[in-house]
């Protein structure tokens, strides 16, 4: 993405070198590195992700420009071969940046001019379950009808009960800023 090397090496730093240790006694003992790298809820990791995301934007974009990819074609003759481009581009986003795509989690569902052949060769090229309907994308769901009020409001109840659990009286303004930013 263009970044000074200075830049690369300080995120890398701040992600690899976090050393750890045991208390024993009130002692710290047996220091040890995280073999994971982040955690969610580090401070430091929804702009990795922001970073992470707009690479694989990118490569989504170059397969485009490139003219191996050509986007969702809603024709009863798509290409199955840009399966095979959809896979390259999630291997190689995972090879670069060390997380891996839940395929457990991963959907797809066909329109109905789609034939069981087809859609059997698809499916064995993305190894994803197929689904009716998309119901929800990082928590977020994916059809929203014409009462987005009714859709969101799961979002505001579940912040609010956050933070009713905390004792949000003694967090300060900064406190309850960084509090609502990561239950958001």
């Amino acid at each position: 993405m263009g970044f000074p090397q200075r830049m690369t090496d300080l995120i890398l730093s701040c992600v690899s070198t976090a050393t750890f240790y045991v208390l024993l006694n009130g002692r710290p003992r047996h220091p040890f590195s995280s073999s994971r790298g982040l955690h969610q809820g580090d401070p430091l990791s929804p702009y990795l992700f922001i970073l992470w995301a707009e690479v694989f934007s990118g490569l989504h974009l170059k397969a485009q420009e490139d003219h191996i990819l050509h986007g969702v074609r809603l024709a009863v003759q798509a290409p199955e071969e840009e399966v095979d481009v959809v896979n390259h581009v999630l291997t190689v986003y995972q090879q670069a940046s060390g997380q891996l795509v839940n395929l457990d989690k991963s959907e797809i569902s066909y329109s109905r001019n789609v034939s069981e052949d087809r859609k059997h060769v698809i499916q064995d090229r993305l190894q994803v379950k197929v689904v009716e309907i998309q119901s929800k994308c990082l928590g977020l769901p994916t059809y929203v009808g014409r009462s987005k009020t009714q859709v969101f409001n799961f979002v505001q109840e579940r912040v609010w009960k956050k933070l009713k659990g905390w004792k949000e009286k003694s967090l300060s303004m900064e406190g309850r800023e960084v509090l609502i930013k990561s239950v958001a």
